[in-house]
């Protein structure tokens, strides 16, 4: 690094400090892994068993089969962290865990020399690059660990690593092995220690980057042989790595999941930029003589261009070579020119500047995205509504299920149910069966489905399965046989979709026949699910016809309530209904409840307002019209709200111009012949 950029920095944290809260916004987004419900339900069913689960029990197609569950400790404590603190407490230890991989990575690339303004931009472009491997799941404990390990021996070599250190590596590793498999560290390990006896072997090779000296050998070999020995007597370490080696055949799961395939060039930019950055800051100092750096790399850079899953770990050890290389490499190009280092200077602080303002805007621009700002658990992406559905009518049977659903479906249903299967390519292998072999799908008896595909949406309907719930991340189907056929009269969806147009709602409403059916399949849609815009739309339909009774109306809207209650447009139609009824207390519940959701809804203030002059507190109807009028020019029937109010404080002047306005507002008006009347009266004493 040139003398510029070694010069102290006058806000030497305020880098990372930025860096490190924006890497924390961007990791804020809701919980949507599909895999984290599985390990949770493991967790679980481990915290109320206290034993270690090592079979499968969730399913009826793979019950007791066995399987190396490395990552049990992890599920422990996510799911503890979601039993005590629900989804925002995931999401918060997420940020933890993001931050802590951060931090760690750029104490590693301070203490080599790296400035704090590349160092920190080091690691928000490796976030960046993998930003999607940073999730609520058992690889962040990877993440972490991977981190330290290489910190810890790169640090080592360069006698920055206190003398204990070393000490460290058996509890690592063996816990590791716990937490998520280690194999990562085991691949860093090994690569590390075949490059630096290539050097201490051919020491020519390291005139430019000493080796180790003998001391520090002698003080991580005893601990080496010490976590070689942990691993092997483990029941989760080196004996049963072959589940991981399991992944680089062609199987169903990596030739049917994303995260199995390699990274496409158009969509992943930062990554391959990333890779070939820190590509070639590592042949540079392979060429100087650093093959262990070199040995390090090449595993994780062959795993990130196989499968896109790699691409988190290997965003990791490329900012520990390039931390490690990088400051020599900068002094080499500066070479001491102040001139030079300002200009490098500069460009890194507009990189930084950029990036930082790139990632706020991606955050918060629109169209929403699965990483946009948000808390909980994403709706959008698991079957919530199904879930509620199979409960409440209490389905029973033999369940069939998508496979990205089977770890969602266990934690909610298990054990009154069990699952088909789920994406373990180890555990299950009914499904290739099931879809390709029809003749076979009758030995598993199926009474309903839980489906989020097309495909499978064919497949049952072509078996005879009928759909009685349908949201826009799944559909629930049974088996058409006698034992069904009470729950399909009620369910059976003839009309309702959830991506239908909303226009093609609105024309199916208007038939009077179709109607009560469509307005019914909607409610029990919204009866298990949130969904705001089809609630509006509810209120739209039932609003717009007179087919449908207000009785009914009140039950099909009360039926969405439970999950919908946030919708003011549902609160205010409610509140309307019950003020027809007469039912004054209830209509003003509703109507105070869709105000202070939003307080500008015109058809809620209108209704609260004359329910407060039938209930003949004047002077608050007055003030309730008064504000509508300011805020809603030329309605009649605030006019005629207000002079009747007016009229009942005894302030008749200013009554009689109420009704005037309305009069010439709406002269054939609903109310033109009592506003005359109004009017007509003798004055007061007269």
């Amino acid at each position: 690094m040139t003398t510029a950029t070694r010069r102290p920095y006058c806000f030497s944290w305020l880098p990372i400090t930025l860096v490190t809260l924006v890497v924390a916004l961007l990791a804020v987004f809701p919980v949507q892994d599909f895999d984290l419900f599985w390990h949770m339900a493991n967790g679980r069913a481990m915290v109320e068993r206290h034993t270690i689960i090592n079979q499968e029990i969730f399913s009826f197609t793979a019950q007791g089969k066995h399987f190396s569950n490395h990552e049990w400790l992890s599920q422990i404590v996510l799911y503890e962290i979601f039993h005590h603190l629900g989804a925002n407490g995931l999401i918060a230890f997420k940020v933890l865990m993001v931050t802590a991989v951060g931090l760690t990575l750029y104490r590693f690339c301070r203490r080599r020399g790296l400035a704090p303004l590349p160092a920190a931009l080091l690691w928000l472009w490796a976030y960046g690059a993998s930003s999607f491997r940073y999730v609520e799941r058992p690889e962040l404990f990877s993440s972490l660990l991977l981190a330290w390990l290489g910190a810890m021996l790169f640090s080592c070599r360069a006698k920055q690593a206190p003398a204990w250190a070393p000490a460290l590596l058996p509890l690592a590793l063996g816990l590791w092995d716990c937490l998520h498999g280690a194999l990562f560290g085991v691949i860093v390990l090994g690569a590390f220690l075949a490059g630096e006896m290539i050097r201490l072997r051919f020491s020519a090779l390291g005139r430019s980057i000493p080796s180790m000296p003998r001391p520090a050998w002698g003080r991580l070999g005893p601990w080496l042989l010490a976590t070689l020995a942990v691993m092997l007597i483990s029941p989760y370490g080196l004996r049963t790595y072959g589940i991981f080696f399991e992944f680089l055949h062609h199987n169903l799961m990596t030739s049917m999941t994303a995260e199995f395939q390699p990274p496409k060039l158009n969509e992943m930019p930062l990554f391959w930029l990333l890779f070939l950055a820190s590509g070639l800051t590592t042949l540079w100092a392979g060429r100087r003589g650093d093959w262990t750096a070199l040995f390090v790399y090449l595993p994780f850079a062959g795993l990130a261009l196989r499968y896109v899953r790699g691409i988190g770990p290997f965003a990791i050890v490329a900012v520990l070579v390039m931390g490690e290389h990088l400051p020599a490499l900068f002094d080499r190009l500066v070479q001491g020119r102040e001139a030079a280092g300002a200009r490098m200077n500069g460009l890194l602080h507009l990189l930084l500047a950029l990036g930082l303002g790139f990632a706020v805007c991606y955050k918060f621009s629109s169209p929403p995205r699965y990483d946009s700002w948000g808390l909980g658990i994403s709706d959008d992406g698991f079957p919530v509504g199904s879930v509620r559905f199979v409960k409440a009518v209490d389905l029973k049977g033999n369940m069939y299920n998508t496979d990205r659903y089977g770890g969602y479906l266990a934690y909610y249903l298990f054990p009154e149910r069990k699952i088909f299967h789920y994406n373990h390519h180890l555990l299950f292998t009914a499904l290739e069966r099931y879809v390709h072999d029809p003749e076979s799908r009758a030995q598993w008896q199926i009474n309903y489905a839980i489906i989020g595909r097309s495909d499978e949406w064919s497949m049952f309907t072509d078996d005879g399965f009928v759909p009685v719930y349908w949201e826009p991340t799944a559909a629930v189907m049974v088996k058409n046989t006698p034992a069904n056929q009470p729950l399909i009269r009620r369910y059976a969806i003839q009309y309702f979709s959830p991506v239908m147009p909303d226009k093609e709602f609105l024309r199916l409403a208007k038939d009077p026949a179709v109607l009560p059916r469509l307005a019914q399949e909607t409610s029990d849609y919204l009866a298990w699910r949130r969904d705001p815009d089809k609630t509006r739309l509810l209120v739209k339909m039932l609003g717009a016809q007179a087919s449908v009774t207000p009785q009914e109306c009140i039950r099909l809207l009360s039926q969405a309530e439970a999950y919908n209650g946030q919708t003011p447009e549902l609160m205010s139609a409610l509140g309307e209904l019950y003020y027809r009824q007469g039912a004054s207390s209830r209509a003003g519940h509703y109507l105070r409840a869709a105000l202070r959701v939003d307080p500008h809804l015109v058809a809620a203030r209108f209704s609260l307002a004359f329910l407060h002059y039938d209930q003949g507190r004047f002077q608050e109807a007055v003030d309730d019209f008064n504000q509508l009028g300011a805020d809603v020019a030329q309605h009649p029937d605030i006019a005629y709200g207000l002079g009747m109010a007016l009229d009942q404080l005894g302030r008749r002047e200013e009554a009689n111009r109420a009704f005037k306005r309305y009069l010439e507002l709406a002269p054939n008006g609903p109310w033109a012949k009592q506003a005359s009347d109004f009017l007509a009266r003798p004055p007061l004493g007269g």
